[in-house]
């Protein structure tokens, strides 16, 4: 018998959970704190909420056929998957909504916990689940070099990687004022490519990333429009992708709030698409992709897959009107493994 202490009830570190007896269910309990906190705060007992927890816990185990981890890389392997969310974070998520369902139809949670299901944990954005990408535009023609020439070693050595002559300021007409892209090549070193472009008022640290652009939370359409986790330095965001999980997911987007100050509404043809007052075109969000980036390797091409935030003239216009005191930002990351591995990173800004 191993017997634990409460200080260890809950252990934050997964690969430490995995070391103790019945710590995969703590570990599951803590991911979902939150909804146990809401019922704690209306009066209900924590021990007998975790005890429930526990009990629905192992019977969804038990009739989960996923849950045999032995036949879950035997899946993984024939499809070629290298990464897959633990069936532990599945099973305790539908524990844990279990337990919150019990009690609200029992009248035991606060009030309207049973409609705020998709609030607390979405499954999936209706806005954006079946939303269908176009083809990676030309100007975003990168890592296409051949086997046997010299550009993916100047591409390793960074040249010209701190120049914006070295990326597109436009597509198709329209500038680009949001970017998240992933670039790579499936061969055996990996190299791959990431960037991230914004809009930002003052001044934003050199060492920061997309923390300059994520949303606080993670934010779906209908909560983007109610500009829900979009700061006010913000005028592009980029979506904090936690519970939604794809490309759909990770969306970047003009600021909702900013573009509703500027006189714009909402399209009613395509999501992320802001209208001026007189149904013209002001900004929009292109949604990419071009093969698979998780393809094994070896496949000597260039894929990618992404967010392009794309204005119209007269849109940059309002937008430096309203807001004469922002840069437009872009980081770019390069990683390729191998028996050299390499990154490089940088920061490039200029006012728009």
């Amino acid at each position: 018998m191993i017997l634990l202490s409460e200080s260890l009830a809950s252990p934050i570190d997964y690969e430490e959970a995995r070391m103790l007896i019945g710590g995969d269910i703590a570990t599951a309990l803590k991911l979902h704190s939150n909804i146990f906190a809401s019922l704690e705060k209306a009066g209900l007992d924590a021990d007998e909420l975790r005890s429930e927890f526990y009990r629905f816990f192992r019977e969804i185990e038990k009739d989960y056929s996923w849950a045999d981890e032995n036949r879950l890389k035997r899946w993984m392997k024939l499809v070629l998957a290298r990464h897959w969310l633990n069936p532990k974070v599945i099973v305790g998520r539908e524990a844990a909504m279990r337990v919150l369902g019990r009690r609200s139809l029992s009248g035991q949670a606060p009030l309207g916990a049973e409609q705020s299901y998709d609030f607390l944990y979405p499954i999936y954005d209706s806005a954006l689940e079946l939303r269908q990408p176009v083809e990676r535009p030309i100007e975003l023609r990168a890592m296409d070099w051949d086997l046997g020439g010299d550009r993916k070693n100047t591409w390793r050595k960074g040249e010209h990687a701190d120049s914006w002559s070295n990326y597109p300021e436009s597509v198709e007409g329209l500038h680009i004022i949001g970017e998240r892209t992933w670039l790579i090549r499936p061969d055996w070193e990996w190299p791959r490519e990431e960037r991230r472009r914004g809009l930002v008022v003052g001044p934003c640290d050199s060492g920061q990333t997309q923390e300059c652009l994520e949303t606080s939370h993670e934010v779906t359409f209908e909560s983007y429009l109610r500009g829900e986790g979009q700061g006010d330095k913000q005028l592009i965001v980029l979506n904090s992708e936690r519970q939604l999980i794809g490309l759909a997911y990770r969306w970047a987007a003009i600021n909702a709030s900013f573009a509703r100050r500027l006189g714009w509404r909402p399209s009613d043809d395509e999501p992320f698409e802001w209208v001026d007052s007189s149904g013209n075109l002001m900004v929009k969000s292109v949604y990419w992709r071009d093969g698979w980036i998780w393809l094994e390797p070896p496949r000597f091409e260039s894929l990618g897959e992404g967010w392009l935030v794309l204005s119209t003239e007269q849109g940059i216009r309002s937008i430096r009107t309203a807001s004469n005191n922002c840069e437009l930002h872009l980081w770019v990351e390069r990683h390729s493994h191998g028996e050299k591995s390499y990154e490089g990173k940088w920061h490039l800004s200029q006012s728009i």
